[in-house]
């Protein structure tokens, strides 16, 4: 076949054969393949909400900090959080992608973080550990497999471990801390330590995972931890 109609055949093919649209059900999805260019860009972005919390981003708070995080050590300096987990069709998505295993999920989700990523392209990725439980179910980080099809410098120094101690003598947030312990394991190198670096996760839900990376990477020599969530839950 011509290659002058190879590329209009694809598309057409795509249209009748793809998935629609999980928000709008449209079939003209192109250049995604779970959402639409329309509902793409109506999705909820964290900045534009009223009345977060200065320090973990949650919302509805219109004086400073919220109660999550009153009289809470707080290891990270500066958080930022992309889009919101309140957004069903993100929501949705990100379930696809790491619930499903979705690789169009996941091709959707790269083009839409590349467009808000682009201000981080000088800096270094360090992955925030993810359960064990994920990565037994994709055999993968998924935060991983994001930053590298986005061509970002990025390390795994850090890792999640289960202290010896007996949990159940332990009170709540003693019981939560070592139940879920992160180590750095590798060493830092002056340059990454000296250059602009960003903790990086998923989803922020209590920012107990990067309140608990966040004081390891400190523990190696940072004075100052940016953190970066695709998602606010």
């Amino acid at each position: 076949m011509s290659p002058l109609f190879q590329e209009p055949l694809k598309h057409l093919k795509r249209f009748f054969m793809g998935k629609p649209c999980i928000s709008c059900k449209t079939r003209a999805t192109e250049p995604y393949h779970n959402l639409c260019p329309s509902c793409a860009k109506n999705i909820i972005l964290v900045k534009n909400q009223k009345d977060i919390c200065p320090r973990c981003h949650d919302t509805w708070f219109k004086n400073g900090l919220c109660p999550n995080c009153q009289g809470r050590e707080l290891h990270w300096d500066k958080l930022h959080t992309v889009f919101s987990y309140k957004d069903s069709l993100m929501k949705n998505l990100f379930y696809l992608y790491k619930f499903k295993n979705s690789l169009p999920a996941e091709k959707d989700l790269v083009l839409l973080l590349k467009e808000h990523l682009k201000e981080f392209q000088d800096y270094h990725f360090i992955i925030a550990p993810c359960g064990e439980s994920t990565k037994k179910r994709l055999g993968f980080n998924p935060v991983t497999r994001i930053i590298a099809q986005l061509g970002f410098s990025y390390s795994e120094p850090l890792e999640k471990v289960k202290k010896s101690l007996n949990i159940k003598t332990l009170g709540g947030e003693s019981r939560k801390q070592q139940l879920g312990n992160i180590i750095c394991t590798q060493s830092i190198s002056k340059e990454i330590l000296e250059g602009k670096s960003l903790l990086v996760d998923d989803i922020f839900t209590t920012g107990s995972t990067l309140n608990q990376a966040s004081l390891a990477l400190k523990e190696q020599g940072f004075s100052y931890i940016t953190c970066l969530c695709f998602l606010r839950s």
